[in-house]
C-alpha cells in the first residue's frame, strides 16, 4: 500500500494543479493563452524548486552560525526564509518565462496568468514532497497523508499563485509602466508577494505548533491569522485580475471605436455588414463563448453570429497588440482589424484622434 501511495501522490498533485491552471487560464476573457506557452511556464516553474531548496538549506547554515544550535530553525525557515527565497526564485522563473514567450504577452492579464502557472508548478512539487514526507512517518502515515491532501490539494490549492501573481504585476509595472508607476508598482508588487506569503506561513506555523492533542491560545491565534490572511489574499487577487480584465475590455472598446471611425472615413456607401461584425467583435460574451467549441455549439451564436468562432481570438489579439504601440492606434493596426471586418482597402491617412 505505501508504495502505491507514493506512485499515486504525483497524480493527485498534478490533477489539483491542472484544475487550478484551467481556472486561471479561463479568467483571460478576450484571448486565452496557448497551451504550449502554459506548458513552458509550468516546466520553468518546476525548475525553480531545486534552487529554492538549496538556498533554504544554505540559509539554515547561516542562521545556525549566527544564532547557535539553539536557533528556532523551523520557525525562521517557515516565516522568514520561505517567503523571501521562494518568491525571489519564482520571480526569476517568471522573468525567464516572460522573456521566452514575450511575443505571446499582450496585457497585464497575460502577466498574471503566466506568473500564476510558474507558481502552481512550484506548488505542485512542494505538494508532492510534503505528501511523501507524511508517508514516511513511522506511525499514522495514511491518516497524515489524507490530511495533507485535504490541506494542500483541496483546502489551499493554488495558494502560491495568489502570492506570485504580484510578482507578475511587479514585472508588468517595470516593463510596461511609465514614470513613477514603473518603480513604485514594481517595488509594491514584489513586497506584497513576500508579505502575503509570510502571513500565510505564520498562520500555518503557529496554528500547528505545540502538542497536536491540544489547541492552545497560540494555535487559535495562528488559525485567525490564517483565515484573515487567506481572505485578504483572495480579495487582492480578485481586485488585480478584475482590474486587468477591465483594462482589456477598455482596450477592445478603444480599438473598436478607432475602427468605427475608419469605416466612416473610408466608405460613403452602406457598410452594415462590417458594422454588424464589429459589434459582434466588441461583445465580451461572444469572446467567452468562442473560447470553447462546446459552448459555441450550445449557444445560438453558432448560427447567428456574423463572425466565425476562430476570428474572435484574432480580433482580440489585434486590439491588445495595437495598445502596445503607443497611445495612438497606428494605421497598420487598423488595417488588421479592417481585414477581419471583411474589408480590403488601401491605407488612408490615419486620424490622429483615432486612438481616443
Amino acid at each position: 500500500m505505501p508504495a502505491l501511495l507514493y506512485l499515486i501522490t504525483p497524480l493527485i498533485a498534478l490533477l489539483a494543479s491542472g484544475l487550478v491552471i484551467a481556472v486561471i487560464r479561463s479568467l483571460d476573457v478576450l484571448e486565452r493563452e496557448s497551451w504550449w506557452a502554459i506548458g513552458l511556464c509550468f516546466v520553468i516553474g518546476l525548475m525553480t524548486v531545486i534552487p529554492a531548496i538549496v538556498i533554504c538549506l544554505l540559509s539554515n547554515i547561516v542562521w545556525t552560525a549566527l544564532l547557535g544550535e539553539s536557533a528556532p530553525l523551523e520557525m525562521l525557515q517557515v516565516t522568514v526564509d520561505a517567503p523571501l527565497i521562494e518568491e525571489a526564485v519564482k520571480g526569476i522563473g517568471v522573468a525567464v518565462a516572460l522573456l521566452l514567450i514575450r511575443r505571446q504577452i499582450d496585457s497585464l492579464t497575460d502577466y498574471i496568468v503566466y506568473s500564476a502557472v510558474v507558481a502552481i508548478a512550484f506548488e505542485f512539487c512542494e505538494n508532492i514532497l510534503y505528501l511523501w514526507s507524511r508517508l514516511s512517518m513511522p506511525e499514522g502515515a495514511l491518516l497524515a497523508w489524507v490530511g495533507e491532501i485535504n490541506a494542500r490539494t483541496i483546502g489551499s490549492a493554488g495558494m502560491h499563485a495568489l502570492f506570485t501573481v504580484w510578482i507578475g504585476f511587479a514585472l508588468w509595472c517595470l516593463i510596461e509602466g511609465r514614470g513613477s508607476l514603473r518603480w513604485v508598482g514594481g517595488i509594491f508588487g514584489a513586497v506584497l508577494a513576500v508579505l502575503l506569503h509570510a502571513v500565510n506561513n505564520i498562520g500555518a506555523y503557529f496554528s500547528s505548533v505545540g502538542d497536536p492533542a491540544t489547541i492552545s491560545a497560540v494555535n487559535q491565534a495562528g488559525f485567525s491569522v490564517g483565515v484573515i490572511g487567506n481572505t485578504i489574499q483572495m480579495a487582492l487577487f480578485l481586485a488585480l485580475i478584475g482590474s486587468a480584465i477591465l483594462q482589456d475590455l477598455h482596450l477592445l472598446s478603444k480599438y473598436g471605436l478607432a475602427l468605427q471611425q475608419r469605416l466612416l472615413a473610408l466608405r460613403e456607401d452602406q457598410h452594415e455588414a462590417e458594422m454588424d461584425r464589429l459589434q459582434a467583435f466588441l461583445n465580451p460574451f461572444h469572446h467567452l463563448v468562442a473560447h470553447s467549441r462546446i459552448t459555441w455549439l450550445l449557444t445560438p451564436l453558432a448560427r447567428t453570429s456574423p463572425v466565425a468562432r476562430g476570428e474572435y481570438g484574432r480580433f482580440a489579439k489585434a486590439a491588445l497588440q495595437a495598445s502596445k504601440q503607443g497611445r495612438q492606434i497606428t494605421s497598420a493596426s487598423l488595417e488588421v482589424g479592417l481585414g477581419l471586418l471583411g474589408m480590403n482597402c488601401d491605407p488612408v491617412q490615419t486620424h490622429g484622434e483615432a486612438g481616443g
